[in-house]
């Protein structure tokens, strides 16, 4: 994620070959992507208040909890991830359907082991 505004520039490396991790110098083009570049623009934020996207990149600064690369703010993750309305689930009791948003986990029954 760029860090400042600007032009950035890229170079795709699709390469194989034995210690390629370190050194794709020494492996051979694996795809017709490979050498392929270009570049795009940065252009400042015009995001603000709640909107993440205007408190820059997320990164781990050795504690708990993720900081805000512009702001130096922590993010603070709350919810389950199924996403958070998992518990609105056809088979709980009377769960309300709260704009047609609870879930039927059948479609999934054959994933199940």
């Amino acid at each position: 994620t760029p860090e400042e505004t600007g032009v950035w520039t890229w170079v795709a490396s699709f390469v194989e070959g034995t210690n390629v991790a370190q050194n794709d110098d020494t492996g051979t083009s694996s795809s017709t992507i490979d050498g392929k570049q270009g570049s795009f623009s940065v252009q400042p934020t015009n995001k603000s208040g709640r909107d993440h996207r205007g408190k820059g990149r997320l990164q781990y600064v050795n504690e708990h909890h993720l900081q805000f690369a512009e702001t130096g703010e922590f993010f603070l993750k709350a919810g389950a991830d199924s996403p958070e309305n998992f518990l609105a689930y056809d088979d709980f009791d009377d769960t309300p359907n709260y704009q047609l948003r609870r879930k039927s986990w059948a479609p999934h029954l054959p994933h199940y082991r």
